[in-house]
């Protein structure tokens, strides 16, 4: 490839890329990867990706399509990136319908977009909303980072407009979409006044999807006897009326790909990870945080991601080291352990957790307390000199080593020492064990 090309090679370079795309139904993600390394290799991005936005302005929505926005998404600088997208967004002979798929897009990219600006460019906002609400809540059946979307908007709305959403999807036809949003805002655990529409909209609802968001209202919120009973009531007709149901759409048609666990750190946290493949190659993944003693800190997922992308990400989490595979029965034994501990240390549980749990679903439980077999599975040795030295210069323990600048009560242990040259081992034993609780005190919380 020469070294500079002019627009009309560029165009020539991507659609020549971009061909067999037209054709290539479930494309592997290594050859996605491979394609996006070459585009990458063309110095001019701005002319790449108008090409790129121009396939999408001019095509109608298929795998080609999204293959051109995968390309925008990991081939492309985020400024670059953001200026084209903005021009596609003012160009009037866009349709609504793409322009809406670029602000997802720009918000995929991590793009802050401002909706109050939206009838800037787009000529009918109110029928597209409306339009699009059907199309989203057929969308949080099967998808979870929409159903993150759903959560992460509701938790960010004022009470009045939470109010206000309740209402209107209350009149939604779809019964089936409808109840499995509302069952998921349940577990949100909302105030009463929204979690009354909740529950009296569940009940009115003749769909399984109903079952799981009355099952939690029954068990985490006040409910007086008489609606109590009425929700006893209902699970009992759906659970009759659909006895083989199993509410699993998220997980259906994929198979566990990895499962990993991190070293524990010097904070007690320690990482599990559980990856799920699609047919078509792509991937679900949930990062789980955990911490010894307060139980699950943190959840993050990603959906529909590629294997250069999962690649890409535990590079980044685990720098100085691999994660360990571990079997997911025993994965899953860990995290229903820590979720437990948060219950008896108040530990709020992250909400990403009501969406990302369902990965878990079919993997089986144990019967057993999962310590106990580890225990009855350790052996133990003899340790000596080179063995410690060993383990203490590893990678994972790097972190369970404090470095000048991390803690500021080991800081002004080490400055006294200096200041002071103290030498003796016994006089530097005494001050670093008069200060050491209040060093883990800061460090931990605890």
């Amino acid at each position: 490839m020469p070294e500079k090309l002019s627009k009309i090679q560029i165009r020539a370079e991507v659609l020549s890329i971009l061909s067999k795309y037209r054709s290539l139904k479930n494309p592997p993600s290594e050859v996605i990867a491979l394609d996006i390394e070459e585009l990458r290799k063309i110095d001019d991005k701005s002319q790449v990706a108008k090409v790129l936005f121009k396939e999408i302005s001019s095509n109608q929505f298929s795998d080609y399509v999204n293959i051109c926005a995968i390309m925008l998404l990991e081939g492309i600088e985020k400024d670059i990136f953001e200026e084209i997208a903005l021009d596609f967004l003012r160009n009037k002979n866009n349709s609504d319908e793409k322009k809406l798929f670029v602000i997802s897009l720009i918000r995929q990219k991590g793009i802050y977009f401002d909706y109050n600006e939206i009838e800037n460019y787009i000529e009918n906002p109110d029928v597209m909303a409306q339009d699009s609400t059907k199309g989203f809540l057929m969308n949080v059946l099967c998808d979870p980072e929409v159903q993150i979307d759903l959560l992460d908007f509701y938790l960010n709305i004022p009470s009045e407009e939470r109010i206000f959403l309740l209402s209107n999807l209350s009149k939604e036809s779809d019964d089936t979409s409808v109840a499995h949003a509302l069952s998921l805002l349940a577990q949100l655990d909302v105030p009463d006044d929204e979690i009354s529409i909740i529950t009296d909209t569940l009940l009115e609802i003749d769909t399984p999807f109903a079952t799981d968001g009355l099952e939690y209202i029954l068990q985490n919120y006040k409910i007086h006897l008489k609606k109590r009973q009425k929700i006893k009531n209902k699970i009992k007709e759906l659970k009759e009326k659909y006895a083989n149901f199993k509410n699993n759409l998220v997980i259906e048609d994929t198979e566990i790909s990895d499962s990993f666990i991190s070293f524990v750190d010097g904070s007690s946290n320690f990482a599990l990870i559980l990856s799920r493949k699609h047919k078509d190659g792509l991937i679900d993944s949930v990062f789980l945080t955990l911490n010894v003693n307060c139980g699950v800190l943190a959840c993050m997922g990603f959906g529909c991601i590629t294997a250069l992308n999962q690649t890409t990400v535990l590079t980044r989490l685990f720098p100085d080291s691999l994660p360990v595979r571990i079997n997911p029965v025993a994965l899953k034994a860990i995290y229903k352990h820590y979720l437990s501990i948060n219950k008896k240390t108040n530990t709020n549980i992250p909400y990403e957790l009501i969406v990302w749990s369902k990965l878990f679903d079919d993997i089986d439980d144990i019967n057993y307390d999962f310590k106990d077999f580890i225990i009855s599975k350790l052996d133990s040795i003899n340790l000596d000199e080179e063995k410690i030295k060993r383990f203490l210069f590893i990678k994972p323990n790097d972190c369970w080593f404090f470095e000048y600048g991390q803690n500021e009560n080991i800081d002004k242990i080490i400055d006294e020492i200096n200041e002071k040259h103290i030498l003796e081992y016994g006089e530097i034993e005494k001050i670093v064990l008069g200060c050491l609780d209040e060093c883990f005190i800061d460090m931990t919380g605890t």
